[in-house]
């Protein structure tokens, strides 16, 4: 009797431990819901406090530009959650799907907001090996050296954000907190930072179905 008392214990361990590995191991998956209305509309993302406005404005290139965003998601490694991402394209450019959302030469940008403390050398090497997964290592060295020297001396803490903004026909700009920014004069490279969340070989494709989930309404904005 003692022995089956004891084995009963046992399995309700871990039919316990499973469904907490299953709920952790699902995060980012479910889709960001929808609050508020009209242009105060905003994505929250399920696992974190962040909201991310459905429509912006920003200078890019020195114009003023509005972007509607095509979805939002969260980054996680290892059941920890990392950060949270949304995905912004210019109002009134139609984009069917995450390749030509990766590829298209338009005012985009990308809204990181941090979930943890992470140095910025460990960021920098995420990215790239992001790039690394749809791009030989011999390609955009030079780029790649620039973006680990930009963010070497750099902390992220939980909270800050992160802007990575394409600038059509020029390349990519990062903003890091602290007015901490830069800008990689290459379009490719630019693709290939958008590619770490967008191509057929990503970081996350939970991140990837998140960032993506809106663009049928994003293109239908006018």
């Amino acid at each position: 009797m003692l022995i089956l008392t004891h084995i009963m214990k046992v399995r309700r361990v871990v039919v316990a431990m499973a469904l907490a590995l299953t709920l952790a191991g699902s995060l980012g998956s479910a889709g960001a819901s929808l609050a508020g209305d009209g242009d105060d509309e905003s994505l929250a993302v399920p696992g974190s406090d962040h909201k991310y406005p459905v429509k912006i404005e920003r200078d890019i290139g020195g114009k003023t530009t509005t972007l509607v965003i095509t979805g939002a998601g969260q980054r996680t490694k290892t059941l920890f959650k990392v950060y949270t991402v949304g995905s912004y394209v210019q109002q009134g450019v139609a984009i069917k799907d995450a390749a030509e959302l990766a590829t298209q030469d338009c005012a985009k940008q990308l809204h990181i907001i941090m979930q943890r403390d992470v140095d910025g050398s460990t960021m920098a090497e995420a990215l790239i090996d992001g790039i690394g997964l749809n791009y030989a290592d011999e390609q955009f060295a030079e780029e790649k050296k620039a973006l680990a020297k930009f963010m070497a001396d750099t902390r992220l803490k939980k909270g800050n954000e992160v802007w990575l903004t394409h600038l059509p026909g020029v390349g990519v700009h990062f903003r890091m907190p602290g007015e901490h920014e830069t800008l990689i004069k290459d379009v490719p490279f630019s693709v290939a930072i958008w590619k770490i969340y967008l191509g057929s070989k990503n970081v996350s494709e939970d991140v990837k179905k998140g960032i993506t989930a809106r663009l049928p309404i994003a293109a239908a904005t006018p």
